[in-house]
């Protein structure tokens, strides 16, 4: 990688980061959206709300975590998820990079319900499918700016049984 490169894929808290791509009209471009496309966007682009993803202290767990009680699965309860974003801000805090969020760039409109009136749905442009605890951990942190992986379909835990950490 090039000392070029570098600069343009470095991401900084507070700094609009240097576009790689500038023309999503491109062929090449729209291609590689069917299989994956690595970008930076305002992490205020991204809906990390969906039917069983919630702000903390939002009553909406409740049900989650007794549906996690009848299914003896820990790994969805509120707890679980704090815990998780909780690590992921001490890694992040020490420098280490984080695998992109897995986003869609469609909006869906179960999605948006479970966003309204917590989130601007006038900046949304991507609803996150997996990486919820990367995604708020870098919310938390105050980072303007995330590096996705934008895909074209809805998946779920399309990213799973991968490291956060890279």
């Amino acid at each position: 990688m090039t000392k070029d490169s570098e600069k343009q894929l470095k991401v900084e808290k507070g700094k609009e980061p240097l576009r790689v791509v500038k023309n999503t009209n491109n062929t090449m471009v729209r291609s590689l959206i069917e299989v994956g496309l690595i970008a930076i966007v305002s992490i205020d682009e991204v809906n990390p709300y969906d039917e069983s993803h919630f702000p903390f202290g939002d009553e909406r767990w409740k049900d989650i975590d007794e549906l996690a009680k009848e299914h003896n699965d820990p790994a969805w309860t509120e707890k679980y998820h704090r815990d998780g974003v909780d690590v992921l801000k001490k890694e992040l805090e020490k420098g280490y990079m984080i695998r992109p969020i897995l986003v869609c760039n469609a909006l869906r409109r179960q999605d948006l319900k479970s966003a309204e009136g917590i989130v601007d749905m006038t900046k949304l442009n991507y609803q996150r499918l997996d990486g919820f605890k990367r995604y708020m951990a870098m919310k938390e942190l105050g980072y303007d700016w995330i590096v996705v992986q934008i895909i074209s379909s809805h998946i779920g835990n399309g990213q799973g049984g991968q490291p956060w950490v890279l």
